[in-house]
């Protein structure tokens, strides 16, 4: 109970590291939909793409019911004190994992996106959009009682030309 933290911050960090999964997922579908010879843009690519989606998503629950079902009553003792026992959720959690990690080893190599850029440039972008709302953040409250304004302004400039 003293390490419950420790599940708050991984969920937190899942939860916004999923949140980049989707918007690239996202941004992907919107670069293959592109537009026909008369500019129309591709809607039904965005349309099956979210049917496929669905469908996925309902046999995915479906199968993990199937699943969890079939192994309700089951239980393996793993004679490790501290691993304790494996029960259906163990199994699968276990299964969904290697089912994602097998995905992404025969989808991934297959995925070729032309304007994409280096990782290291994702995150200084990442990074100073980090630290520009973080400044503003911090520092709007004394901008609007007119404190410190003009140091304010001569710290962002000198930062920039620093870039």
């Amino acid at each position: 109970a003293t390490a419950l933290w420790i599940g708050y911050a991984l969920a937190a960090a899942g939860a916004a590291r999923w949140a980049g999964v989707e918007v690239a997922n996202f941004n992907l579908v919107l670069e293959f939909s592109g537009s026909d010879e008369h500019g129309a843009p591709g809607t039904s690519y965005v349309a099956v793409n979210s049917v496929i989606i669905n469908l996925a998503g309902c046999a995915g629950g479906l199968a993990s019911g199937f699943v969890a079902q079939s192994l309700k009553n089951w239980a393996w003792d793993t004679g490790i004190g501290w691993l304790g026992t494996f029960s259906f959720y163990e199994v699968l959690f276990v299964l969904s994992g290697v089912l994602r990690l097998l995905s992404v080893v025969i989808f991934l190599p297959r995925i070729h996106e032309p304007e994409a850029r280096p990782a290291h440039e994702a995150l200084r972008f990442m990074t100073a959009n980090i630290y520009n709302n973080l400044f503003n953040a911090i520092f709007m409250p004394l901008r609007m009682v007119g404190i410190g304004s003009d140091d304010l302004e001569k710290a962002k400039a000198e930062k920039a030309k620093r870039k």
